[in-house]
């Protein structure tokens, strides 16, 4: 026969482990006798309320909690001399030791009421509502966080995204013309074709490079701008002249002028100032199809502000898309770049390039009617402006006559050259191009080797010319091998000529002991001419 259990007598808890349970609670908690007096406090109470449990006994509820001002006062007298109410929960501030007081929600519960053995009183339970608030706030700020940390994401993978497109797409006709270069049977019409094919797009691979290198710059706090000395009518004149082959090529109208009281020169970074505004015009023409293109320079003594206003009568911009035009990779909508091309990284480096100028770019535009860009600088600051300079010397100079030179190819005739490049490409593309010019190239893989041979020239009565030293090679780089000979005495001219084209390298070869800083991609008029020029400045100077 299966025993019948009969269910255990309800147990009075032992009154040590309620302690124990209490003295663990995460709130506050104070039994208060009859007469208002604290008999009993848990540590949490001690904590919340500034003291030690041990201190709040014995000392009357109301002095030792209520805030006066905080609570109505009247109404918890009332609950503690009535034996009506049971419970009462609500929210208030207790006081703190000190004299500050916290918001907290608490309950003041009637216990005992005559019942045998257990004394009549009111247990508060109490809680710091600060803690609370403070926990939703950091969850607030998390959820906030990972929001953004989300949408980050999200434009990083868009950013590599279209840069993998905006890199992919020149490349592909590089690679592609540069393979069909290399097919029999082309036609010297076809070479030159596909010869204009792959530099029009290796100019625009770089362009993209280097906006990328820049806003990384930028983004990172690495991309420092100067303040020095400029002239606002040059800077605004090589601009115009730079885009008016541009212009003329679409057939718009293409003018600037200068308004207002324009200061000869100012305090600024004029590579970066005209780097803005060859973006701003370049965009202007570039969505342009008819109509014209306004470059205006307005000075502004009053308001001490000096404003570059470029004016286009274009596609236009819709309210929409000038909201989100000044994001990194941001255009009109996905037609634009099919139609015009451009990574769309341009405005968002001048939007912030203006700022690190102290300026700002403001847009206004309509569709279909054109859009304005205005830069705004902010001269306030600078003590040197001669605002009584007006607009009368600024004048636009006629363009440049054609410079008649030297023939490239007798540029460099006779001159002896050391290359140090360890790369086997751009070795044959430099001996190509300095034995067109005339010159006589000898190689080298390092600059050990570079050291070596130009010493050893030198003591047979056989000295190059010049030395063009490649900056990162193996074995011993280029900064410290010009180094080593400048240390040894070496007096004849170096180059600098590297894909190191950072802010700081070219000091940084200047440092080394290099005359003269170039870069690669190699522009090859610009590297015959430089050396040309290098070298007739040494002949002069011996």
């Amino acid at each position: 026969m299966t025993p019948v259990h009969s269910p255990s007598p309800r147990r009075t808890p032992d009154p040590a482990r309620l302690l124990l349970i209490l003295d663990s609670l995460a709130d506050g908690v104070l039994f208060v006798d009859s007469d208002r007096t604290v008999t009993y406090a848990n540590p949490r109470a001690g904590v919340l309320l500034g003291s030690s449990a041990a201190d709040l006994v014995g000392r009357s509820v109301l002095s030792v909690l209520l805030a006066p001002g905080m609570l109505d006062l009247a109404r918890v007298e009332r609950f503690l001399a009535s034996e009506e109410e049971a419970l009462w929960a609500e929210e208030g501030r207790f006081r703190r030791e000190g004299a500050t007081t916290f918001p907290v929600s608490y309950t003041l519960e009637r216990v005992g009421g005559g019942k045998a053995g257990v004394p009549s009183g009111v247990v508060v339970v109490f809680r710091d509502l600060t803690e609370e608030q403070n926990a939703a706030a950091n969850l607030r700020r998390a959820q906030v966080e990972a929001e953004a940390a989300q949408q980050a994401a999200v434009q990083k993978a868009e950013f590599l995204a279209n840069m993998s497109h905006e890199i992919r797409t020149p490349m592909t006709a590089i690679l592609g013309y540069a393979d069909l270069m290399g097919q029999p049977g082309t036609s010297a019409e076809e070479l030159r074709e596909y010869h204009q094919i792959i530099h029009r797009n290796g100019e625009h691979l770089l362009a993209i490079i280097n906006d990328i290198l820049d806003l990384s710059k930028i983004e990172a706090g690495k991309l420092v701008v100067e303040r020095i000395p400029c002239s606002v009518a040059e800077i605004a004149t090589d601009v115009h002249s730079l885009a008016r082959q541009r212009a003329e090529e679409k057939g718009l109208g293409f003018e600037l002028e200068f308004s207002g009281t324009v200061p000869e020169s100012i305090g600024s970074d004029p590579t970066r100032l005209r780097q803005v505004l060859v973006n701003l015009v370049g965009n202007a023409i570039k969505f342009t199809s008819e109509g014209s293109v306004k470059i205006s320079v307005i000075g502004d003594p009053l308001q001490e502000s000096l404003c570059f206003v470029v004016a286009d009568t274009g596609i236009g911009i819709t309210e929409e898309q000038q909201a989100r035009i000044f994001e990194a990779f941001a255009q009109a909508d996905t037609s634009t770049t099919r139609r015009f091309g451009g990574s769309g990284l341009g405005l968002a480096i001048s939007v912030r390039l203006a700022q690190m100028l102290g300026g700002v770019i403001e847009l206004e535009s309509r569709i279909a009617r054109g859009s304005t860009f205005r830069l705004t600088l902010d001269l306030s600051d600078q003590d040197d402006v001669d605002w009584e300079v007006g607009d009368s010397l600024c004048r636009i100079p006629p363009p440049p006559s054609e410079i008649r030179s030297l023939p490239e190819e007798l540029a460099l005739a006779g001159r002896r050259i050391l290359y140090a490049e360890d790369g086997p490409d751009n070795q044959r593309l430099v001996r190509h191009i300095l034995d067109r010019a005339g010159a006589s190239v000898t190689i080298v893989e390092n600059g050990e080797q570079a050291y070596e041979f130009a010493l050893h020239a030198e003591t047979a009565d056989e000295p190059f010319d010049c030395i063009l030293m490649d900056m990162q090679m193996p074995v011993l780089d280029g900064y410290a091998a010009t180094q080593r000979l400048r240390d040894v005495g070496f007096g004849r001219a170096i180059v600098a000529l590297t894909a190191h084209a950072m802010k700081g390298d070219g000091e940084r070869c200047i440092e080394a002991g290099c005359d003269l800083y170039l870069t690669k991609p190699i522009d090859r008029r610009h590297l015959v001419a430089s050396l040309a020029t290098l070298l007739a400045e040494h002949e002069l100077a011996q």
